[in-house]
């Protein structure tokens, strides 16, 4: 996440962009062409066209930028579609993925999950994702037990590597096709919601009870 620091800090750089856009821009664009591992603060800086000195002023190290990009990027409507793929409430996935600006953030996550990932990378996203799942039930994580928290990682990680990989299941279809007509998804998002409604329930009456 990006460090607060003191408003009013000249610009150095030439442009009226935020340097924090332009690094994100920076670090996704390079993060499409080649691995995490082969990253580096100076290459992510000369593509942003940002010092160093700046970064630094911003970011501690890459993946505080990573952080960073996946808080701008993740659409909270992605977590409300993956708790809809293969129910009822298909009207959510359709008004979601019709979207152009959804189309372009889901693009970018995408890359933030795909082969030139790294597992710390994807464990940040899942970990937001799970963080909306949560929000929509009124929760915080830290109101799920062992249990649950296992279903929703679960649950979760397999949804986020296919959309990672969606080039290799092209040939079955869009996002959609993939993640709403197996059975596996349908009964992954039953007990995704199973998992998340207890721990509600849970906290509810934990509210309710007399002091």
């Amino acid at each position: 996440m990006a460090q607060q620091k003191p408003a009013g800090r000249p610009r150095k750089d030439g442009s009226t962009r935020p340097a924090t856009e332009r690094l994100i821009d920076a670090f996704m664009e390079l993060l499409a062409e080649k691995p995490l591992s082969e990253l580096t603060v100076s290459t992510v800086c000369r593509r942003a066209g940002v010092n160093r000195n700046s970064f630094y002023y911003h970011y501690s190290d890459l993946m505080d930028l990573a952080e960073d990009a996946i808080e701008s990027i993740l659409d909270p409507r992605v977590p409300q579609m993956l708790l809809t793929m293969g129910t009822a409430n298909d009207a959510v996935t359709d008004a979601i993925t019709a979207d152009p600006h959804w189309q372009r953030r889901f693009a970018k996550m995408r890359a933030l999950l795909g082969p030139h990932s790294t597992k710390e990378l994807t464990e940040l996203v899942r970990s937001h994702v799970i963080g909306f799942w949560c929000d929509i039930f009124r929760i915080t994580p830290e109101h799920l037990n062992d249990s649950e928290r296992l279903v929703l990682r679960y649950v979760s990680a397999g949804m986020l590597d296919v959309i990672g990989h969606l080039e290799d299941y092209s040939h079955l279809g869009d996002i959609r096709d993939l993640l709403g007509h197996a059975p596996i998804v349908r009964q992954g998002v039953t007990a995704a919601i199973t998992a998340l409604d207890s721990a509600r329930n849970r906290q509810d009456a934990r509210n309710c009870k007399p002091q």
